[in-house]
């Protein structure tokens, strides 16, 4: 028996897993109606090892489903949920999946692409509706060797990575996470983001190992008015940067034992805000092929160190070669990588992963992250990093938001535009902009347009998606006849 299989069987019964509105699910529980989903999975005649794709949003039916899938041997194709029907039906094809659960049944058919549809388990008030849960045999644990999850990721030309782990290693990653962010018996995580990214999935195993509860929601923000037992939220700048505008949910979040801030670039203004806010603040870097995070924050760390990604979490490996890029490795990283855009091409894990991530270790082992090597650009025969410029602009009075592109230039080859969001009433004032980043960054890297923060940002995976702000930016100079 594993070490993790001896951790699940000698889970206290009573102790409470997950948690609703008006509802709570303990282990006994949880994993007797898992054995009630897995009932429902057998009647798939599935072949051994199959893949199974999920495409619904979060709920306990889908914790169910995850774990009836782990325990039978299949794997868990997570779908975003906000992709359209037709790209999810395509990468179920694509990745041969044998059957797919999802809540939009009813409108897909029996059948899509081939492939059994079939419905989400039906859950009422923290109970599946059908056969009683004292009728069930013991739940067989499932196998910590085998691949359990493909989740994707996606890179600067869109194109989705399906990153294949084995259950062994998200339980690895948590067990790192829990040994820096203690969360255990008493402990409320709340499942702010989606279990099919891997920053929202993490969180069922960092519960399973430390005895903590996740806590269910259809939107954050209420949540976090409303649960007085929320203790720990995981989320991005995005989010943490609109609720700091909110004296509401400031109260309630300083009440909080951790919030753990990942899944982009941190900017500086948002970190300083958090400090002046005295929130309980960790900053993390991760990624979905390391399972989740890598290097995190520590409690006592101070508040100079949020401006980092923190240090290494044990079970990881990272080195930083001399162009500056970041590697991984070690007993978290995926098992392989399904490459989908010339078909299915098998990666398994090497023993470094190049990340694409551009950073430098201090001498106490900090990660300080520089940007991402795809986004840097050349203008007149110098690099231009988007992040070092977007970090500059945030640190100026009254801006909330920045995001710079590359835009064609006939002199140069490319400039760079911003958009830039400021806070409600103040406008935009490019002369001004620019005189302030003169005396921050050299001259070259400042933006030649400044551009209006879109009412929808176009996002992708939760981040915001720089291919489609280029796409905008390009719109707008020409429609407005901008010049530099």
């Amino acid at each position: 028996m594993s070490e993790f299989q001896d951790i699940l069987q000698r889970l206290p019964a009573d102790q409470v897993l997950v948690r609703g509105d008006g509802w709570r699910v303990d282990c006994r529980s949880f994993f007797a109606q898992a054995a009630r989903a897995a009932q429902e999975v057998d009647r798939l005649a599935l072949d051994p090892g199959a893949r199974v794709g999920v495409y619904a949003r979060n709920s306990l039916a889908y914790l169910f489903l995850l774990w009836a899938l782990w325990a039978r041997g299949f794997v868990a194709v997570l779908i975003n949920r906000r992709w359209p029907t037709a790209q999810a039906s395509e990468l179920l094809g694509l990745l041969e999946c044998q059957a797919v659960f999802t809540e939009c049944a009813a409108d897909w058919g029996p059948v899509i692409r081939g492939i059994p549809v079939r419905p989400m388990p039906p859950v009422v008030h923290g109970q599946l509706v059908g056969q009683a849960v004292a009728e069930l045999e013991p739940f067989p644990l499932p196998d910590m060797d085998r691949p359990a999850t493909i989740l994707f990721t996606t890179g600067s030309t869109g194109v989705p990575k399906a990153v294949e782990h084995r259950l062994e290693s998200h339980f690895l990653n948590a067990a790192g996470s829990n040994e820096n962010l203690p969360f255990g018996p008493g402990d409320t995580w709340l499942a702010s983001l989606a279990f099919f990214h891997v920053g929202g999935l993490a969180i069922l195993f960092r519960a399973l190992l430390g005895g903590g509860a996740l806590r269910l929601c259809d939107r954050p923000e209420p949540a976090i008015r409303k649960c007085t037992d929320l203790t720990h939220i995981s989320v991005v700048p995005t989010q943490l940067m609109r609720w700091c505008l909110e004296p509401e949910l400031v109260a309630r979040l300083k009440c909080l034992k951790a919030i753990l801030l990942g899944g982009a670039p941190s900017p500086t203004s948002l970190i300083g805000e958090c400090i002046a806010l005295d929130l309980p603040l960790y900053t993390t870097y991760g990624s979905s092929e390391m399972g989740s995070q890598i290097t995190t924050t520590a409690l006592h760390d101070s508040a100079e160190h949020w401006y980092t990604g923190g240090r290494l979490l044990r079970h990881r490996r990272l080195k930083i070669d001399d162009a500056g890029c970041i590697w991984v490795g070690g007993d978290t990283l995926f098992s392989r990588i399904l490459s989908l855009d010339r078909g299915v091409i098998d990666q398994p894990a090497p023993e470094w992963y190049r990340t694409g991530d551009l950073g430098i270790l201090d001498e106490a082992g900090y990660l300080h992250l520089l940007g991402r090597e795809d986004n840097m650009f050349i203008s007149g025969g110098e690099n231009i990093s988007p992040e070092e410029v977007e970090s500059a602009i945030m640190e100026l009075p009254g801006v909330i938001e920045a995001l710079v592109v590359p835009v064609p230039d006939e002199e140069f080859g490319h400039r760079p535009a911003v958009f830039v969001r400021f806070y409600h009433g103040i406008p935009i004032d490019l002369p001004a902009l620019c005189a302030r980043l003169k005396e921050r960054i050299a001259r070259f890297k400042v933006p030649d347009y400044c551009l209006p923060w879109p009412d929808e940002p176009p996002m992708r995976g939760g981040k915001l998606d720089r291919h489609s702000f280029r796409l905008l930016a390009l719109q707008l100079i020409e429609a407005q006849g901008l010049k530099r």
